[in-house]
């Protein structure tokens, strides 16, 4: 069974050599139903991926492709911010105009200046990094900039030993009762399966706890910068989120989410 792929780059990425035309005939290809291009959006100049977005570009083309492969795949239009606490107010302006979008993703790539992805972490290190890297999610969640959070756990592929969930507990448990509260959706990124982890982004154990404390949004994404990249790893993203205790999935429509049984 094939569902959605909610995380795709295309050719309005500056790190990304695809185009969305690609993904829809590969999706076609696979039976995936539904795609939501989520293109980077980057302020923080120092990010690899800063440029300028072409906000009406990109519309247009979803536009067409929507048009192109009506009846065969849904195409839905998306962004990923890249937050930063000092450019908050910069990003809600942005996307309070951009009124055509589906859905946002709010993803934290950097704490503090830092990437929290490129990095080989010791034990004294990564402790920082969490307490800090969860600090600006609590932020990211109040802002009301988006409304799903980008592979949650993310920092993970910067970590030498594994991840203790039980270790953080305590501030695993107030982020995700934030997000429960504020009913935003959890992504279940199955990139990790390609970024030396062999598991998704959040793991499991986050997952279940995250549907312990009310959370019943969740979508799924590769993470696709290259069109054979999308909807890898669905099978075992669907089986993680069935083990926590989901069986419906969120879909987006002008922001709004909606529950798709799987």
């Amino acid at each position: 069974m094939m569902i959605h792929d909610y995380h795709l780059h295309a050719q309005f990425s500056k790190d990304s050599d695809a185009t969305i035309e690609d993904y829809c005939n590969y999706a076609c290809k696979l039976g995936v139903p539904e795609i939501a291009v989520t293109e980077h959006l980057t302020l923080y100049e120092k990010d690899k991926n800063y440029t300028e977005f072409n906000y009406r570009s990109f519309i247009n083309e979803i536009e067409r492709c929507s048009l192109l492969f009506k009846g065969r795949v849904a195409v839905k239009a998306g962004i990923e911010i890249d937050y930063h606490p000092h450019l908050e107010e910069d990003l809600k302006e942005l996307i309070s105009e951009w009124d055509k979008l589906d859905f946002v993703i709010g993803s934290i790539h950097y704490v503090n200046g830092k990437s929290v992805i490129n990095n080989c972490l010791d034990k004294t290190e990564v402790d920082s990094l969490i307490s800090d890297y969860f600090l600006v999610m609590e932020e990211l969640v109040s802002s009301g900039i988006c409304d799903v959070v980008g592979h949650f756990d993310v920092f993970r592929r910067s970590m030498i030993e594994k991840f203790e969930v039980d270790r953080y507990l305590s501030v695993l448990k107030k982020v995700l009762y934030k997000v429960a509260e504020c009913n935003m959706a959890i992504e279940v990124n199955t990139s990790g399966f390609h970024r030396g982890l062999n598991d998704i982004f959040p793991t499991g154990k986050v997952l279940k706890l995250f549907k312990d404390f009310g959370g019943k949004y969740i979508t799924i994404g590769s993470d696709a910068h290259h069109v054979w990249e999308l909807a890898r790893e669905q099978t075992k993203a669907i089986a993680e989120l069935r083990t926590a205790g989901f069986n419906q999935i969120t879909c987006f429509k002008g922001r709004k989410p909606y529950l798709v049984s799987f």
